[in-house]
């Protein structure tokens, strides 16, 4: 009995924290709190516990950034296993991040202010993992063909002849014209993209994607958008386009406009880009319960 009580998990509150991972690969203990507070009513410390308890499972485990300045929970193996069969059919299995640092951007530029459940009910995410891994029949039949190219991730608003679909392409590292190229005519050949956001290093960047993107005379669709990654990482959803159709928007403000039911929440609006840096706060020990100070100077995650 004490075996199965160490091993088995809980379909209400576990499983759900498993499945979450699998989508975005890596979460902070803080973007484990903001999306699941709601649902469960936890205080911070049990977020933090709750992943700890997972962990000694062996569902999950922790791991560093290359450049290690980000520090994520990610699943294991066995947590893989343990909610395959809650996954719609898969061409391709895996679960782990291969950019540490990209991923938990990709979470926090995708969630926001809408990391919490049923915040934005009217908005489906749709993340790279399951456009990597999702049988081609499991896929929405409106989105373009994942063997053309598999951006960061699309926001779906709306319905039918009202949808509108953003993509996301969030670059921390360079790559080479023709590679942009590429990515280039796969927008300008996919009118059901609306808009392609892009969070970049450098406004230089920004002018070769555009570069490649419009080489082929006739074609181009001036559909891309580019924030800073610098003014992301500070301001967060506050970060103002500065190239583009919708350049001097903010991101927040840029999404908003195309919810067709408009249904926004005047108290996470006036958050600002307080929810992007709580996601991006990757101590996992961030939430320090009473008996902390008991704790090993060596407790993991200090």
């Amino acid at each position: 009995m004490k075996k199965l009580e160490r091993t088995s998990l809980t379909l209400t509150v576990e499983i759900p924290i498993l499945l979450f991972l699998w989508r975005w690969k890596v979460a902070t203990t803080s973007a484990i709190h903001l999306r699941f507070e709601p649902d469960f009513k936890w205080t911070k410390n049990t977020s933090y516990s709750r992943m700890l308890t997972l962990k000694r499972k062996g569902f999950v485990d922790f791991k560093y950034s290359d450049n290690c300045l980000f520090k994520t929970w990610t699943l294991t193996q066995r947590g893989f296993k343990a909610i395959s069969n809650k996954l719609p059919q898969l061409r391709e299995e895996g679960y782990l991040s291969e950019n540490i640092e990209h991923d938990i951007y990709v979470l926090a530029a995708h969630n926001g202010n809408w990391i919490a459940r049923h915040s934005a009910i009217d908005v489906k995410n749709i993340t790279e993992q399951e456009l990597r891994r999702y049988a081609i029949e499991s896929l929405p039949n409106y989105l373009p063909s994942v063997l053309e190219h598999k951006p960061d991730g699309y926001w779906v608003f709306g319905k039918d002849n009202s949808r509108r679909i953003i993509s996301l392409e969030v670059e921390i590292n360079r790559k080479s014209g023709d590679d942009y190229s590429i990515v280039g005519d796969f927008y300008n050949t996919n009118p059901q993209i609306t808009f392609v956001l892009w969070i970049v290093q450098s406004q230089s960047l920004a002018n070769k994607i555009v570069t490649a993107a419009s080489q082929k005379l006739g074609l181009y669709r001036d559909i891309h958008n580019f924030i800073l990654l610098s003014d992301f990482a500070e301001l967060g959803w506050d970060a103002v386009i500065f190239h583009g159709k919708c350049a001097r928007l903010k991101m927040h403000e840029f999404l908003n406009i195309h919810r067709p039911k408009q249904l926004l929440n005047k108290s996470q609006t006036s958050l600002k880009h307080v929810y992007v840096q709580t996601i991006l706060d990757s101590r996992v020990t961030r939430y320090k319960s009473s008996t902390y100070e008991n704790q090993p100077k060596d407790h993991f995650g200090n």
